[in-house]
C-alpha cells in the first residue's frame, strides 16, 4: 500500500515561472536507471504512467511508496531541466503518517522550486546577455558617424583636387600651342633634309658597284673550304700533332680504349649494353608523377610478389605494397606490420549493456544518451563477432562520439577488451584481455559539439595479450571513462548508436 505524500497534486513551472504545461516526470530507483512505480491514489493501488505527463496546470499526483526515488523532470519536448536524487520516503503508519507525508511532499515541492529557481538564473543571464549586446551596438552606431564624417571631409579634399587639375589643363592647351609652333619650323628642316638625301643616294649607287666587286673576290676566296688563307700547321705551331680525327674511338664518345670506363665516365653504367625493353633500374626517386597511360600489355607494373609467410619475415618498410601469391591479397607495409588491402570493414551501432555501475541513461536531442560523470566509476558492455572477412594481423578499433557542455580540457574514454577464442576459452575467460592505449581528446571550441574517440581494441599487429585474433573469435568490449587522468569536470554525453568496430 502506498503511504506517503498526501499533498492531492504537485506542480512544475518552466523557465519563465510559467505552468510546464505537458512536462514529463520519470522516477527511477536511486542512483540507478530502474523504473520505480507512484500511484494516482493514497490506496496505492492504481500506478501512474511512468513518465507523469503534467495536465494543462503543470500539475500530477503524485504518491510514492516507501524508499529511496530519482526524478528526472523533463519538459514536453523531452529536454531535461532537473535531475533529482535520493528522494526519501519514509514508511508509517498511525498518527505519523500526516507528518511524515508532509515532509515527502515538502522534498518534491522543494525539487520543483530548484528547477524554477534554475530557470529564473538562466532567464537573468540572458538579461545581461542582451544589455551587454546593446552597449555593442552603441558603441557601432557611434563608430559609424565617425566614419561618415571622414567620408565628407574626403570629399572636400577631391574637390580642390579637381580644382588644380582643372589649372594644370589649361596650362598644357598653351604647352601645345607653342609645340605647334615649333612643329612648323622643323618641317622646313626636313625639307631641307630632302635635298640632302638625294645626294646621299648617288653616292651610294657608287657603293654599290664597289661592293658587287668585292663580293666576287670574296666568292673565289670561300671556294677554297681546305685551307682558304694558305695557313701551314708550322705556322700556328702545330707540325707535331698528326692529321687524324678529333676522335679515334668514336663508339665509346672519349677516345678510352676501354669501352667499359668510357661508359662509367658517362654514367651510363651497363645501360649502354642493354636492350630498350629490358634496362633494370636499381634504385633512385621518382620526382614527379608516374603516368602509366592506358593499360595495355606493354603498360603494366607488377609490384613485388612473394608467398605471405615469406613477406612477413622481410624488413618492415612503410609505404611499400606488395601482393601474397598464396593469399591473393596486396598489402600495405605500415613499417610495423603487412595490412591487408580492403580487408577494412566494420559495424555501427553497438548493443551496448548496462549493469549496476552503468551511467546514466537520459534523452538529449532526441536521442538516449549514457552521462559519464566526472569522478565516477562506471562501465557499458558490449559484444562483437569478428567477420569472415577479417584477415589476422590487422588492427581492431571501437570508435565513437561523446559530447560536453563545456569548451575546454580533455576527456579519457576507454576500454578493456576480452578475447574468446572460438573452440578455446569459456565466455567467462579473462586470460586474454587488453586495455586500449588511446589518448585523452580535447573538447571542441563549441559546447555540446561531438568529439570522436578511437580505442585500440587490438595491438597494431592484431593481438590481445599476445594472442592474434582470428575471424569468428568473439570480443567482449568493456567501455569506461578515465577520470583520474582527464581534466573534464563535465559529464561525457555518449550516444550508444555513435559506436562502431572496425578491422583494418
Amino acid at each position: 500500500m502506498a503511504k506517503n505524500i498526501p499533498q492531492i497534486k504537485q506542480q512544475f513551472f518552466d523557465e519563465n515561472g510559467d505552468p510546464l504545461v505537458g512536462g514529463k516526470i520519470w522516477t527511477y530507483e536511486a542512483n540507478s536507471t530502474t523504473p520505480k512505480a507512484t500511484y494516482t491514489n493514497r490506496a496505492g493501488d492504481t500506478e501512474n504512467t511512468n513518465p507523469v505527463i503534467l495536465n494543462s496546470a503543470g500539475e500530477a499526483e503524485i504518491w510514492c511508496s516507501a524508499g529511496l526515488y530519482k526524478f528526472i523532470i523533463m519538459d514536453a519536448n523531452d529536454q531535461t531541466l532537473n535531475t533529482i536524487n535520493e528522494i526519501r520516503v519514509e514508511p508509517v503508519d498511525g498518527s505519523d503518517e500526516a507528518a511524515a507525508a508532509s515532509a515527502a511532499a515538502a522534498a518534491i515541492s522543494a525539487a520543483a522550486a530548484l528547477v524554477s529557481e534554475n530557470n529564473a538564473e538562466t532567464a537573468e543571464t540572458n538579461a545581461e546577455t542582451a544589455e551587454t549586446n546593446a552597449a555593442a551596438s552603441a558603441a557601432t552606431a557611434t563608430t559609424q558617424a565617425s566614419n561618415a564624417s571622414t567620408s565628407a571631409s574626403n570629399a572636400s579634399t577631391s574637390a580642390s583636387t579637381a580644382t588644380t587639375q582643372a589649372g594644370i589643363a589649361t596650362t598644357k592647351a598653351g604647352e601645345a600651342n607653342a609645340s605647334a609652333i615649333a612643329a612648323a619650323a622643323s618641317a622646313v628642316d626636313a625639307a631641307a633634309s630632302a635635298v640632302a638625301a638625294d645626294a646621299s643616294a648617288d653616292a651610294a649607287a657608287l657603293s654599290e658597284t664597289a661592293a658587287a666587286a668585292s663580293a666576287g673576290a670574296a666568292t673565289t676566296h670561300i671556294a677554297n673550304t681546305s685551307n682558304p688563307h694558305s695557313v701551314t700547321k708550322t705556322q700556328v705551331g702545330l707540325s707535331n700533332v698528326s692529321n687524324d680525327a678529333q676522335l679515334k674511338i668514336a663508339s665509346n664518345l672519349s677516345d678510352l680504349a676501354n669501352a667499359g670506363t668510357a661508359r662509367t665516365n658517362l654514367g651510363l653504367g651497363t645501360m649502354a649494353t642493354q636492350a630498350a625493353s629490358a634496362v633494370a633500374i636499381t634504385g633512385g626517386t621518382i620526382t614527379a608523377d608516374f603516368d602509366g597511360g592506358t593499360a595495355s600489355n606493354t603498360q603494366r607494373i607488377t609490384i613485388p610478389k612473394n608467398t605471405k609467410a615469406n613477406l612477413d619475415a622481410l624488413t618492415r618498410k612503410e609505404g611499400t605494397i606488395v601482393y601474397a601469391t598464396d593469399q591473393a591479397k596486396a598489402y600495405v607495409d605500415t613499417g610495423a606490420a603487412l595490412i591487408a588491402v580492403g580487408s577494412g570493414g566494420g559495424g555501427s551501432s553497438l548493443n551496448w549493456i548496462e549493469d549496476a555501475l552503468a551511467p546514466v541513461a537520459s534523452s538529449e536531442y532526441g536521442q538516449r544518451v549514457y552521462a559519464f560523470a566526472d569522478g565516477e566509476t562506471q562501465y557499458l558492455y558490449a559484444a562483437v563477432r569478428v567477420p569472415s572477412t577479417y584477415t589476422a594481423g590487422g588492427q581492431i578499433n571501437l570508435r565513437g562520439l561523446f559530447y560536453g557542455n563545456a569548451t575546454a580540457n580533455t576527456v579519457l574514454m576507454k576500454t578493456v577488451a576480452t578475447l574468446i577464442r572460438t573452440g578455446t576459452d569459456a565466455v567467462s575467460s579473462t586470460t586474454n584481455q587488453r586495455t586500449s592505449t588511446n589518448s585523452a581528446v580535447t573538447l571542441a571550441t563549441t559546447a555540446n559539439r561531438p568529439n570522436a574517440f578511437v580505442c585500440d581494441l587490438t595491438s597494431s599487429t592484431g593481438q590481445i595479450n599476445s594472442d592474434s585474433v582470428s575471424a569468428g573469435d568473439l570480443i567482449l568490449i568493456r567501455l569506461t571513462r578515465d577520470t583520474a587522468t582527464d581534466t573534464a569536470t563535465v559529464d561525457a554525453m555518449f550516444p550508444p548508436y555513435s559506436s562502431e568496430v572496425t578491422f583494418t
